[in-house]
Order: C-alpha cells, then structure tokens, then sequence
C-alpha cells in the first residue's frame, strides 16, 4: 500500500500500546486481600484482561451471586482508578511507531472498550501529543464495545478516514473480528493479553507483529 493513500492507524489500548496487566494484578490483588480470598497469580491476571473487569472478579471471587460479582467489580474500578499509572508502561516500539505516524502526517486514534474515565487519564499521561477529546473512542460513546465495529465505524466517520485504506491494531480476536467488519486492514500484535491455546494465527489478521515498528513497513506496503 502507497504510504500517500493510509489514511488512518488505530490501537487498541492494553495488551497493544500499553502493558497494564501488573495494575490489574495489583488492585485485583488488593481487593482479594481485603475479602480474605487467595491471592491471584499474575499469568492469570494478564491473560483476562482483554476479557474485562467481570471476567477478573468471576475468576477470583468464584461462585459469587450476581449483586456481589457488582459490587466487587465496582471496588476493582475504583482500585483501579487510583492506581492505573503505578505499575503500567508503553510496550516497545510505541513511541517510534508514533512518532514516525505523526512525521508522515498518517493520523492515528485509540478505539478501546476501557471506559473513558480511565482511559482518558492513561492516555493523557503515556500519549500526551494525542488529542484525547476527537481521537480517543470509548465505549461511552459507541456503546456497543468490540467485536461489534461501531467504534471504527465512529472513529473513521470522525476523522474522515476511509476504512479501506486504515489500519486496526490489536492484540485480541476481538479486536480483529471489530476490524474486519469495519472493513479495515487489521493487524495482531503477538505479545498482548490472550490464553495460551488463543493462537494468533487462528484470527486470520491480515497481518501479525511482534513489535509495533514493524507496522512502519506494513503501512507502506
């Protein structure tokens, strides 16, 4: 693809750009000593992150009602939002990948299923040049989170981007199923959060990295 026609790159979040799973762990781990539940194992804590909040708190509360897997996960949020930045890093790669993004004059965004709150505040301290306001797509304004492609849907309507000549890239079959039906090209990091039998090459991606500059060459193909 001639670097002249891309007219748009859009990340996932975590498990893409940032590794936030030691956060996660930690709080998930706060609050599993506050209720005197057993402590969870990191590998554990970072191959469900992708998964959400509901799927931490139903794998270390297990058995819980409904009403408490809530309120638990209200506590993890607020845990979270108090200590999203202590342990949370940008992966390799992410800054010369954007850096080399803004050069070109390629516009990039982040489409994630993070809600805005804590999003916004991550964003704003890892990805300071980011307009966060008009390139940060949550699900508190696409509603429906990924797979559904609403969030691309928006993010090229609001950036004027056409889908066929954008990139997607994530590191979840979520995130590559949202792209395809989005009809972007979609890209799969092999590094981020997803189960050990959750083979990358069973996303049928169109194309797979293992380290965010390699998408500098795939753009211009």
């Amino acid at each position: 693809m001639n670097k002249n026609v891309t007219t748009l790159v859009a990340f996932d979040l975590d498990g893409t750009l940032i590794d936030s799973a030691k956060d996660f762990h930690n709080c998930l781990n706060l609050l599993t000593k506050k209720h005197n539940e057993e402590e969870i194992e990191y590998t554990e804590v970072r191959e469900r992150v992708s998964e959400g909040s509901f799927s931490l708190i139903k794998h270390a509360f297990k058995g819980s009602s409904e009403k408490r897997t809530n309120l638990l996960r209200e506590e993890l949020l607020d845990l979270y939002e108090e200590n999203c930045l202590l342990k949370t890093i940008k992966f390799e790669g992410a800054d010369s990948l954007i850096q080399y993004l803004e050069s070109e004059k390629i516009k990039w965004c982040i489409v994630t299923n993070k809600p805005r709150r804590f999003a916004e505040k991550i964003v704003k301290h890892f990805f300071p040049s980011l307009d966060h306001k008009k390139m940060l797509f949550c699900p508190d304004e696409f509603i429906e989170p990924k797979p559904s492609p609403r969030g691309l849907n928006l993010a090229c309507k609001n950036t004027n981007s056409d889908p066929s000549s954008s990139f997607f890239v994530g590191d979840h079959a979520i995130d590559i199923e949202a792209g395809k039906r989005a009809g972007i090209h979609t890209i799969a990091v092999d590094y981020g959060y997803r189960k050990i039998d959750d083979l990358v090459e069973n996303w049928n991606a169109n194309f797979t990295v293992s380290n965010l500059c390699e998408i500098k060459n795939l753009i211009h193909e």
